[in-house]
């Protein structure tokens, strides 16, 4: 029985000792717990927000300083420290998709624009006045009804555009020159041949 007592008493000393750590780590694990629901509700907010990154960096100096001012046991520390991960995790594979989906649609559009230049540019060795007046028709719808771009990029763009569109242009009149030339030398061995012809009968 004296040794009961003494096994009690000792039980209850080191339950009251123990019961500030217990407190403590419970009020850690409520800060953890915390930290763990801003970082998933940053992640459900828009991820591509300049203050994104830093906001989650201060997230992380605050863990840290938590689990530094008070260790959890290992089981526990763990289970949060990987659902704290997790959440942060997500915030930044969210930004990296939806960098990868902006640059992809922009990289789109830029093709939609070179594809139109690259038709008109393609008129240069052309021989025909009316497939050339054609794609000079289709390249003016297909270059207004092209996404817009921002000014540094279509700047650039409308300037090539002008440039193959006016060489297209100046294809026609080449074309029809070329044209009238052959209809001119033509018509010069039509004579030549006459010429010939007289002089046999003469």
């Amino acid at each position: 029985k004296g040794e009961k007592a003494i096994t009690t008493r000792f039980a209850a000393a080191v339950g009251v000792l123990e019961k500030p750590l217990r407190d403590a780590q419970t009020g850690a694990q409520d800060t953890r717990k915390k930290l763990i629901a801003r970082a998933k509700e940053l992640g459900a907010g828009d991820t591509r927000a300049r203050d994104v990154v830093d906001k989650v960096r201060k997230l992380q100096g605050e863990w840290q300083a938590s689990a530094k001012a008070m260790p959890l046991q290992r089981r526990d520390e763990n289970a949060l420290w990987a659902e704290f991960k997790a959440a942060t995790d997500s915030i930044f594979t969210a930004r990296d998709a939806a960098r990868n989906a902006a640059e992809a649609e922009f990289s789109a559009k830029i093709k939609a624009h070179e594809a139109v230049i690259e038709s008109l540019n393609a008129l240069r060795q052309a021989s025909d006045v009316a497939e050339v007046k054609r794609v000079l028709r289709e390249a003016d719808t297909a270059w207004r009804a092209a996404p817009e771009l921002p000014k540094q990029h279509a700047g650039k763009l409308e300037s090539r555009y002008r440039t193959a569109r006016d060489a297209a242009n100046k294809r026609v009149g080449e074309i029809a020159a070329q044209a009238e030339q052959a209809r001119y030398d033509a018509l010069l061995a039509k004579i030549a041949l006459c010429d010939e012809r007289e002089k046999l009968f003469d």
